[in-house]
């Protein structure tokens, strides 16, 4: 298979000759995407690039799905991701969702990586809205300042840390500074915390928006 450029997801996953691929699937949907073999890959891929709507890991990924995940929310990388864990390992879905990922039962089926892409493909669009909705509520909560919003706001739309310091024209202990101020006023040990509460936030609030709009088609 050729991997495709520009593409909406990354792919990592193990391939077994007896079963559909996750990357068959999603081109079987009509989805770009690109698939990576190694973790160096897959992180070198996502590191300060944002143009991944979402990633999708198989749980016996020979790198560790899960060790993915932590490196991408240590590297402040808050991609949206799928977890396909098999239904009975309750200790890596417990995990993928402390690191605010979404998990799925093993062997997937097309309705519901169907219903990721939609999901993943209206975050993207209804993005700027309900970021910064969500961002306004949580700085409220937490009486964050002006610029302290500012840096959650960035983080939950993509910006990795290190990447922080240009978008805000500030010097780096500047950024420093102000992250241990806001991670303070808001009771987190990581901006990774914040990023997936607001990300958390996000996705109800897509829900909710999609609850409704199913209730008032259902009228009609």
């Amino acid at each position: 298979m050729t991997e495709a450029t520009n593409a909406q997801y990354l792919v990592l996953e193990v391939v077994q000759s007896k079963t559909q691929s996750l990357a068959e699937r999603l081109e079987a949907l009509g989805a770009s995407f690109e698939v990576a073999r190694t973790k160096a890959d897959a992180l070198e891929r996502m590191t300060g690039s944002r143009r991944f709507a979402g990633v999708i890991l198989d749980h016996a990924f020979p790198d560790g799905a899960l060790d993915v995940l932590a490196s991408m929310r240590e590297r402040d990388i808050f991609t949206a991701v799928l977890v396909v864990a098999l239904s009975g390992d309750t200790s890596v879905w417990t995990t993928a969702q402390r690191h605010g990922a979404y998990v799925l039962p093993a062997p997937l089926d097309e309705a519901s990586l169907g219903a990721f892409l939609h999901w993943t493909r209206r975050r993207r669009e209804a993005a700027h809205a309900w970021l910064t909705d969500e961002v306004d509520a949580f700085g409220a909560r937490h009486g964050l300042s002006a610029r302290e919003r500012e840096i959650v706001r960035l983080a939950a739309s993509g910006i990795a840390r290190h990447e922080l310091t240009s978008a805000l024209a500030v010097e780096e202990s500047t950024v420093k500074t102000t992250v241990r101020r806001l991670l303070r006023k808001a009771r987190r040990s990581t901006l990774s915390e914040v990023v997936a509460e607001v990300h958390r936030a996000i996705f109800l609030s897509a829900d909710s928006a999609a609850g409704d709009r199913s209730g008032t088609n259902s009228v009609k």
